[in-house]
């Protein structure tokens, strides 16, 4: 078996530092029976990248993972590290630190011999082993930790030991999957910025799977939204914010309104008119493409007012409910049929309230997309200065 050329043989190789290389996965599919876990997916991390695979449960993003880390051989497609094809190399071979949601530390082992145990199977001296060991858990900060067991330790030091331990190997790239799931809010948070900093400091290549947007969003350069079993889009966390690439990916990430509309309800000339919180029409810049079966309008919450009296070009509606973040809530109203998301000052309107949305033509985000779901393009630009409504207002269906 040919190892791949960052690939720890010996001890020697195991003690110095890894060179980073770029991960390509290509048309990679995994089938479960029937059940498609992730189907022809194509990605490619750079050397020292921090990417995160964003999704909701049964969305692949764990397979894929599990599939690069060698745990999962996939049905077709392949993984590259580097020039070297690892699609079917044990996953002892890979030189990946892999880091779970539970910690998988070995309790009848202290803290310092967890983090030690990946060294041992890597036949490095015991000496060089201890001083290793000692400079992974002085990384994380548990130095002091060293000889205790893990059920001393609490969640958060726990996970820093398995980290360590995931470091020690020097790997050329480290692999989480829900590392920060099981700890509180504040924890986690911190653990966030320890481990984003760790690795930009180590220019060690990660990919990490979470299905928490703030947690990828604040510790990612690249987030990859995958839904049903295929990479949805994927951008930096400003652009996925403000242009999403997917319908699927504006309605999972953020607080965006989403108005569908099918081809059939798109006018010949492009004006649309009488959308939910908007009485100005406005128009597409380019005619809808050929294979184009949907069109959607995201509208982000930072774009849409709410006001407690009428106001120019809005549209009364009627709060639903009201949940508190701080200086904001989010309010969510109804407009007509559509249930909206808004935000207000802190303690505005009430469940029952009457209050009046408007939104500007000129801040939608459009995507176009195909009847399987492929996006067409996304992005394109409207007319907002369209006089009046050349034809009958669609009918908009909304996902929220």
């Amino acid at each position: 078996m040919r190892l791949p050329q960052n690939s720890p043989s010996s001890a020697e190789s195991a003690t110095t530092t890894t060179r980073s290389a770029p991960v390509t996965v290509e048309g990679l599919t995994v089938r479960y029976g029937d059940t498609h876990a992730i189907r022809n997916v194509d990605l490619k991390v750079k050397p020292g990248e921090f990417v995160s695979l964003l999704g909701p449960s049964g969305s692949g993003k764990t397979t894929l993972l599990r599939s690069v880390a060698g745990f999962v051989i996939p049905d077709s497609g392949r993984i590259l590290m580097g020039d070297d094809d690892v699609t079917r190399l044990p996953p002892r071979y890979r030189n990946f630190g892999m880091v779970f949601q539970r910690y998988a530390l070995f309790p009848h082992m202290r803290v310092a011999d967890n983090v030690a145990s990946g060294l041992k199977t890597r036949r490095v001296p015991k000496a060089q082993a201890k001083d290793l060991g000692a400079e992974a858990l002085a990384l994380v900060g548990l130095t002091a930790e060293a000889r205790r067991y893990p059920e001393q330790l609490s969640g958060g030091q726990q996970q820093r030991v398995a980290l360590a331990r995931a470091m020690v190997i020097k790997p050329s790239l480290l692999l989480m999957d829900e590392p920060l799931g099981a700890l509180d809010l504040r924890l986690r948070q911190q653990l966030q910025a320890d481990i984003r900093a760790l690795q930009q400091r180590l220019s060690i290549t990660a990919i990490y799977v979470t299905h928490d947007q703030e947690e990828a969003f604040s510790m990612s350069d690249r987030v990859v939204v995958m839904n049903a079993g295929r990479i949805s889009c994927q951008g930096t966390p400003e652009e996925l914010y403000s242009s999403p690439g997917s319908s699927f990916a504006a309605s999972f990430v953020g607080h965006n309104t989403v108005f569908s509309l099918g081809r059939a309800d798109v006018p010949a000339d492009g004006t649309i008119a009488g959308l939910p919180g908007q009485e100005r029409p406005f128009r597409l810049t380019e005619p809808v493409a050929a294979d184009t079966s949907s069109v959607h309008f995201v509208v982000g919450i930072d774009h849409i007012r709410c006001y407690d009296h009428p106001a120019p070009h809005a549209e009364e509606a009627t709060v639903l409910g009201r949940r508190f973040t701080g200086l904001n809530e989010l309010v969510t109203v109804q407009v007509r049929d559509t249930i909206m998301t808004v935000l207000a000052p802190a303690s505005g309107p009430e469940a029952g309230d009457r209050v009046y949305i408007s939104w500007d033509p000129g801040d939608l985000h459009v995507i176009e997309e195909t009847a399987d779901g492929s996006v067409v393009r996304a992005g394109r630009a409207v007319d907002s200065s369209v006089a009046s409504p050349g034809n009958s207002s669609p009918r908009a269906v909304v996902g929220q």
